[in-house]
């Protein structure tokens, strides 16, 4: 039970993240000048946050391999899921 109660606390704080990150409020808060974040890059302002929020234990170019990988992955499975 013990176990559980500290997975579902993980959990929790989990989606509290998600729910900042993903929040149209964190990139306006930001955003220092109007311009900022209005183009589309190769890593979209939530993707940067979340790469940034994940410890590095690699090279940052092994990181940053992984990472897009895993992008990919789940734009791949969420194509399949829609199609």
């Amino acid at each position: 039970m013990r176990v559980f109660k500290a997975f579902m606390n993980e959990m929790a704080c989990a989606d509290e993240v998600r729910g900042i990150v993903e929040a149209d409020e964190t990139k306006e808060m930001a955003r220092f000048e109007p311009h900022y974040f209005t183009r589309k890059r190769s890593m979209s302002f939530v993707e940067i946050l979340y790469f940034m929020l994940n410890p590095a234990k690699e090279s940052l170019q092994t990181k940053l391999n992984r990472f897009f990988k895993r992008i990919e992955k789940n734009n791949e499975n969420n194509t399949t899921i829609l199609q």
